[in-house]
């Protein structure tokens, strides 16, 4: 049972080195039962098996340095959740496939499973034909795993496809709600501080949201560069 255990402990451990590289963080040799997550150069944590982690005040307290750690272990417990699944599934059987997929959900018709690879566990969602013998009209994504639950709720229909927002819309508003607070429109403390728990949780929702701020804010600024003059000449 230890060596079992031990193995999965290291397909862990190889997964999250995957992905938290994938993601700028660096990652050394695992000690002592642990790996040791490094952040611009510099120790961040430590992560355990059971997708916690160690860490000492002094590696936080720097500029960014929480919210690094903060992403590390969302990361972890991540790849926590999906690697324990990817261990008990059973092998999806579908004719056509001539890769190893693991069953991870089968609902409504759809399942989603999961392809390990060299460079990390990808994910996709099928929906089965009428007799159940194969699978068709795949949705594909790499290291996405919260997007193919997401996708695999939709397709099974145990979620209504209205009420999920994509990232790009939710940066959207993310950034409209901080245009609001910030312009000095008046509005009530009760509306204030529901707008600021609206982006606080677009802030856990989205990881890169920094990234996709920054993005739209260019684009936007190119737009209006590129816009032709309003002012007409009259001749």
């Amino acid at each position: 049972m230890e060596e079992i255990n031990m193995e999965a402990r290291d397909r862990y451990y190889a997964e999250l080195a995957i992905r938290l590289t994938g993601e700028g963080y660096g990652v050394e040799q695992v000690k002592d039962g642990l790996l040791p997550v490094r952040w611009m150069g510099e120790p961040l944590c430590r992560v355990t098996a059971g997708g916690g982690a160690q860490f000492r005040e002094q590696d936080l307290d720097r500029d960014g340095g929480r919210a690094a750690f903060d992403r590390a272990v969302d990361i972890a417990r991540e790849v926590r959740q999906y690697m324990q699944l990817m261990d008990a599934a059973p092998v999806l059987k579908a004719s056509g496939l001539d890769e190893t997929y693991k069953l991870l959900a089968d609902f409504g018709g759809a399942v989603l499973a999961g392809h390990p690879t060299s460079r990390g566990v990808k994910f996709v969602t099928w929906e089965w034909n009428f007799d159940r013998t194969a699978v068709w009209a795949g949705h594909y994504f790499e290291d996405e795993y919260a997007n193919a639950k997401r996708d695999f709720c939709m397709r099974a229909g145990l979620i209504d496809r209205d009420q999920i927002f994509s990232r790009d819309q939710l940066t959207e508003v993310y950034r409209a709600i901080n245009e609001t607070l910030e312009s000095g429109y008046p509005i009530t403390t009760e509306r204030e501080k529901l707008l600021q728990a609206a982006a606080e949780q677009i802030k856990r929702t989205v990881p890169d949201l920094e990234q996709r701020v920054n993005q739209s804010n260019q684009r936007e600024l190119a737009l209006s560069n590129d816009s032709p003059s309003q002012t007409q000449t009259m001749y």
